[in-house]
C-alpha cells in the first residue's frame, strides 16, 4: 500500500471512529428530544382534558350558582324556605315562557320585598311574576317596574289590603298594560308619571282608572314627569277654582267630582277654551299654567277620555299584559333560557353533593395550612421539592429548545456553505470587487486633482471602462459555461487511458523501442460499489477491498504490469516500461 493511500485510509478510519460516537450521541439526543416533546404532548392533553372538564362543569353550574346567589339575597330578608322554593319554580316557569333570566327574576323579587315588606306566602312570587310580565310587555326593565309596583302599593295600599295583594297586583298589571296600549306609551312613562303624581289624586278619592285615563291622555303629548306635574297642579287648584269660576266641583260629601264632570262644567260655561280671556280666567282660578294646559288638552275629547277610563276600570286580571309580553318574546330567547332553566334544575339537585365534595377539599386545604404553621421546616422542604420539579421541567424544556435551535442552525450553516462554495458566488464577488475598486479610483482621482475639468475627463472614460468590464464578465461567464460542460462530460477512466496512450507514444519515439498495444485496452472496471454496482458499504469497506486485492495484474501488449506488493512510484513504473522496450 502506498503512503498516500495509507494516509487516506488512516484519515477515513479516524473519521469513522469520531463520527460513529458523535452520530450515536446525536441520535440519543434526538430520542431524548422526541421523548420530551411526546411527554409535553401527553401533559398538554391531560391538562386540556382537566381544564375542559372543569370548564364544562362550570358552564353547567354557572346558572345554578347565579340563581343560588340571588336566592341567598332574598333569604337575607327573612323569606322562608317554602317561599324560596315557590319563587324558584315561578322563576323557571317565567324564564321558559318569556325568554328572560331566572336569576334576574329572583333578584327583582329582592327589590320588591324590600319595597313591600308586608308580602308573605305566595304574594312575593306573584308580585315578582307580574312585574316580569309587565316589564316584558311594556318594554321597560324589571327594575323600573319593581319601583313602580312599590310606588303604586304605597299609594293604593288600602285598596290592595282590601282586595288582597295578589288580586290587586294582577289588576294593576292589566290596567297598566292596557293604558300603555291605548295611549301609545310605555311602562317607564307610566311609572314616572305616577311617581311624580304621588298620592295627590288618591287622597282626593280619585279612582285608579281615572288616574290612568288622565295621565295616559297627557302622556300622549308629553313626558311622564311633566304629565304628573300638570295633574298635581290641577288637583292643588281645583278647590279655589270652583269659587272663582262660580262652579261646583264637589259632590254632597265634599269629594271632588270625576274629571269628566269637571271638564263638562267648565266647557259648558265658557264654551271655547281657546280664547285668550278664557285661558287667563282659568289660570287665575287654578293658579298655574300647568293646570290650564291640562284642562285645555283634556277638554278637546271629553268623550274619548270617558271611554278610556271605563275600559281601564273594567280590567280585573293581567291577561292584557300576558298577551303583550308574548308578542315581545323571541323563540330563540325562550330556547336559550329554557336550556339555562334545565341547567338550574339539574344543578340544584347536584349542588348539595358538589358542595359536600368541595367542603372536603376546603377541609383538606385548611388542614394543610395548619400543618404548614406547625411544621415550617417540612413545608420548606416540600416547597424546595416542588421548585426542583419545576426546575427539572425548565431544564428539559431548555434542552428541547437548544436541540431545535441546533437543527435550525445546522440547516442554515449548510445553506451558507453551499452559497459560499458556489462558483457563481465567486464570480459575483469578483465583479463586486472590481466595481468597488473602480469607484474608489474615481473618488480618489477627484479628491487628488480637485479640478472639475480633470474629473470630467476621467469620468468621460467611464463608458470605456464599463464596456471593458462588461466584456470581462461575458468572457468569464462563457468560460464558466464551458467548464461546466467539460465537467459534465468528463470520464475519469478515459482520461487515464488517454494519458497512458500519450505516454507510450512518447516512449516509442525512443530509438529501438516499439511497444505494440495490441488493440485498444478494455477500460479498467471501477471498484465494486463506487458506481452503484456490487455490494453496498462504507468507506472503510471499500478501502479494505482495494487493499486485499493485491495480486491483480494487467497486460498491455507485450508489457505486463504487476502490483505484487508494489510500492513503486510513477517514475519507477516508467523505468520498467523502458527496460521492457529495450
Amino acid at each position: 500500500m502506498s503512503q498516500a493511500l495509507h494516509n487516506l485510509t488512516f484519515m477515513v478510519s479516524l473519521l469513522d471512529k469520531v463520527s460513529g460516537p458523535a452520530g450515536a450521541m446525536m441520535k440519543t439526543m434526538d430520542n431524548v428530544t422526541t421523548r420530551i416533546q411526546a411527554g409535553y404532548r401527553k401533559i398538554g392533553y391531560g391538562i386540556a382534558g382537566v381544564v375542559g372538564t372543569g370548564y364544562a362543569l362550570d358552564n353547567i353550574l354557572a346558572p345554578t350558582k347565579e340563581m343560588q346567589a340571588a336566592l341567598g339575597q332574598v333569604k337575607s330578608l327573612d323569606v322562608t324556605d317554602d317561599v324560596l322554593s315557590q319563587l324558584t319554580k315561578t322563576a323557571l316557569k317565567f324564564s321558559t315562557q318569556y325568554g328572560e333570566s331566572a336569576a334576574d327574576f329572583v333578584k327583582s323579587s329582592y327589590e320588591i320585598k324590600g319595597a313591600i315588606d308586608t308580602l308573605s306566602g305566595d304574594d312575593l312570587p306573584k308580585f315578582t311574576y307580574a312585574a316580569g310580565v309587565l316589564a316584558k310587555g311594556t318594554k321597560a326593565n324589571v327594575g323600573e317596574i319593581t319601583n313602580y309596583f312599590g310606588t303604586m302599593y304605597g299609594i293604593f295600599k288600602d285598596t290592595a289590603e282590601t282586595m288582597g295583594k295578589a288580586q290587586w297586583i294582577e289588576q294593576l298589571t292589566g290596567q297598566t298594560a292596557l293604558a300603555v296600549k291605548i295611549f301609545k306609551t310605555d311602562g317607564a312613562g307610566i311609572s314616572q308619571a305616577f311617581t311624580t303624581l304621588g298620592a295627590e289624586a288618591t287622597a282626593a278619592n280619585v279612582p285608579i282608572a281615572e288616574q290612568f285615563g288622565v295621565l295616559g291622555r297627557l302622556l300622549a303629548t308629553m313626558p311622564g314627569g311633566e304629565a304628573g306635574t300638570k295633574y298635581r297642579a290641577f288637583l292643588h287648584g281645583v278647590g279655589n277654582a270652583q269659587d272663582k269660576l262660580g262652579l261646583k266641583f264637589t259632590d254632597s260629601f265634599g269629594h271632588m267630582l270625576p274629571m269628566v264632570d269637571i271638564l263638562n262644567k267648565i266647557k259648558g260655561k265658557f264654551g271655547d277654551l281657546g280664547k285668550v280671556e278664557t285661558a287667563d280666567l282659568i289660570k287665575k282660578a287654578f293658579g298655574s299654567d300647568e293646570a290650564v294646559a291640562l284642562v285645555k288638552l283634556l277638554a278637546i275629547d271629553i268623550g274619548g277620555l270617558n271611554d278610556n277610563i271605563k275600559q281601564i276600570g273594567n280590567q280585573t286580571g293581567m291577561q292584557n299584559a300576558i298577551e303583550m309580553a308574548q308578542t315581545m318574546t323571541m323563540g330563540w330567547d325562550r330556547a336559550t333560557q329554557g336550556v339555562n332553566a334545565l341547567k338550574i334544575a339539574l344543578g340544584l339537585q347536584l349542588m348539595p353533593t358538589i358542595n359536600v365534595f368541595f367542603d372536603k377539599i376546603n377541609g383538606g386545604i385548611q388542614t394543610l395550612l395548619r400543618w404548614s404553621e406547625l411544621f415550617p421546616e417540612l413545608t420548606r422542604w416540600v416547597s424546595l421539592g416542588a421548585l426542583g420539579i419545576f426546575g427539572l421541567i425548565a431544564g428539559v424544556s431548555l434542552l428541547s429548545i437548544v436541540m431545535g435551535v441546533a437543527t435550525v442552525a445546522g440547516g442554515g450553516f449548510a445553506v451558507i456553505m453551499a452559497v459560499l462554495s458556489s462558483p457563481i458566488t465567486g464570480i459575483a464577488l469578483a465583479i463586486a470587487a472590481v466595481g468597488y475598486q473602480l469607484y474608489r479610483f474615481i473618488n480618489y482621482s477627484r479628491d487628488l486633482v480637485g479640478e472639475y475639468q480633470v474629473f470630467e475627463s476621467i469620468f468621460s472614460g467611464w463608458e470605456t471602462v464599463q464596456s471593458w468590464v462588461t466584456g470581462v464578465i461575458e468572457y468569464v461567464m462563457n468560460k464558466f459555461e464551458g467548464l461546466k460542460a467539460w465537467f459534465k462530460n468528463f470520464n475519469l477512466w478515459e482520461f487515464l487511458l488517454s494519458g497512458v496512450d500519450a505516454l507510450i507514444g512518447k516512449i516509442n519515439m525512443i530509438p529501438g523501442i516499439n511497444i505494440d498495444l495490441g488493440g485498444a485496452p478494455k477500460p479498467i472496471a471501477a471498484p465494486a460499489g463506487l458506481n452503484g454496482g456490487g455490494s453496498k458499504g462504507g468507506l472503510m469497506n471499500k478501502f479494505s477491498t482495494m487493499n486485499n486485492n493485491q495480486n491483480q495484474s494487467r497486460s498491455i501488449g507485450t508489457v505486463q504490469i504487476n502490483n505484487y506488493e508494489s510500492k513503486r512510484s510513477l517514475s519507477q513504473l516508467v523505468d520498467d516500461v523502458m527496460m521492457a522496450g529495450g
